[in-house]
C-alpha cells in the first residue's frame, strides 16, 4: 500500500505520458528523419530520466505545500500524512531534484555546452516557485507550467538537433527542429487550458487559502472565456497546420480533424455551458486525451512524410 501511495505522490500516470512523449519524439520523429542528432540511445536515456524525475519532484513539493487545500479540493488523494510522512515525502524530493539536475548536467558536459545545466536548475527552481508563490498569483502560475512542460519538448529537439557537430545539416536539423515547437505551442496551450480548468475545479479549497488564482480574482464565468479563447485560438493554429502542411483527405488530415479539431471544438461548447465540478473534471481529463493524440499525430505524421518521399 506504502509503494503504491509513493507512486500516486509522484502522479505516475502524468509522468508515463511525458516520458512517452519525449520518446515518441525521439524514436519517432528525430530519428526517422535524420541520422544526425546529438543524443544517442544511452544519453537520450539519461536525458528521459532528468527530465522526469524532476517532474516527479515538482508532484512532490507541490503537494507537500498543499495539504490542507488538498484536504478540501480532493480528500481522497492526500497521502502525505495519511500514508506517507511529511520527512519522508521530503527526502523523496530532494533525492529526485538532485539525481535529475546530476542527470541533466551531465548530458549538458557531454554535449560540450555546461552552461545548458542551469536549464534543469531553473526548472526545478520554477516548479518550487510555483508550489511557494507562482500558483498565488492569478493566471501567472498557469503560464509557467505550461511552459515548462513544453520547454521538455523544446529542451530535447534543441539538444538532439541543434547541438550536432556538423555544419552540412543545420539547416536540415533546423527545419525539424521548428517543426517539433510547433508541437511545443500545442503543448502549450493544451496544458495552459487545462491548469485553468483544474484552477475552477479547485476553486474552494483555494479560496481557504486565500490564492489568487484568475477563477478566484476574476471569476468562473471570465476564467472559462479565457479557456474558450485559448482553444480558439489554438484551433485556428491547427487548422492552418492542417490544411497548409498536410495532404489533403490523407489519413493524417481525418486524423487530426476527428481525435483534436472536432474534440476542441466540443470542449470549446461544454466549457461554455459547465458549471459543475464534475463537468470540469471531465473536461480536464478529456484535455489529458487530446495530448495524448497529438503526441501520437507525430508518429502519423513521420509515416505519411516517409510513405511520401
Amino acid at each position: 500500500m506504502k509503494i503504491s501511495s509513493y507512486f500516486k505522490l509522484i502522479r505516475w500516470k502524468n509522468l508515463v505520458i511525458l516520458a512517452s512523449t519525449l520518446l515518441i519524439i525521439k524514436f519517432g520523429f528525430i530519428d526517422i528523419f535524420t541520422t544526425s542528432s546529438a543524443l544517442n540511445t544511452f544519453n537520450f536515456s539519461i536525458f528521459l530520466v532528468s527530465n522526469v524525475l524532476i517532474a516527479a519532484a515538482g508532484y512532490v513539493i507541490n503537494d507537500l505545500l498543499d495539504i490542507e487545500i488538498d484536504l478540501i479540493n480532493k480528500p481522497t488523494k492526500v497521502y502525505i500524512n495519511s500514508q506517507i510522512s511529511v520527512k519522508s515525502a521530503y527526502n523523496l524530493y530532494f533525492l529526485l531534484n538532485v539525481t535529475g539536475v546530476l542527470a541533466g548536467f551531465y548530458i549538458a558536459n557531454l554535449l560540450g555546452f555546461p552552461v545548458l545545466a542551469l536549464i534543469p536548475i531553473v526548472v526545478s527552481y520554477l516548479l518550487y516557485l510555483y508550489s511557494t508563490t507562482l500558483k498565488r498569483i492569478a493566471f501567472l502560475g498557469n503560464m509557467v507550467i505550461a511552459f515548462l512542460i513544453s520547454l521538455s519538448i523544446i529542451s530535447l529537439a534543441f539538444f538532439d538537433l541543434i547541438l550536432i557537430n556538423s555544419s552540412d545539416v543545420v539547416g536540415y536539423n533546423y527545419t525539424l527542429f521548428l517543426l517539433l515547437l510547433d508541437f511545443a505551442i500545442f503543448a502549450f496551450f493544451i496544458n495552459l487550458v487545462r491548469e485553468l480548468i483544474k484552477d475552477i475545479e479547485d476553486i474552494d479549497g483555494d479560496k481557504s487559502m486565500r490564492l489568487k488564482t484568475l477563477p478566484i480574482a476574476a471569476g468562473i464565468k471570465f476564467s472559462k472565456y479565457v479557456a474558450v479563447l485559448l482553444i480558439l485560438i489554438l484551433l485556428v493554429g491547427i487548422l492552418y497546420f492542417v490544411f497548409s502542411l498536410l495532404p489533403i483527405y490523407s489519413f493524417i488530415f481525418y486524423y487530426f480533424i476527428v481525435t483534436i479539431i472536432l474534440p476542441l471544438l466540443y470542449l470549446a461548447i461544454k466549457i461554455s455551458v459547465s458549471n459543475l465540478k464534475s463537468d470540469f473534471n471531465f473536461i480536464s481529463l478529456l484535455l489529458k486525451i487530446i495530448m495524448i493524440f497529438g503526441t501520437l499525430s507525430i508518429i502519423f505524421i513521420s509515416i505519411s512524410v516517409k510513405n511520401a518521399l
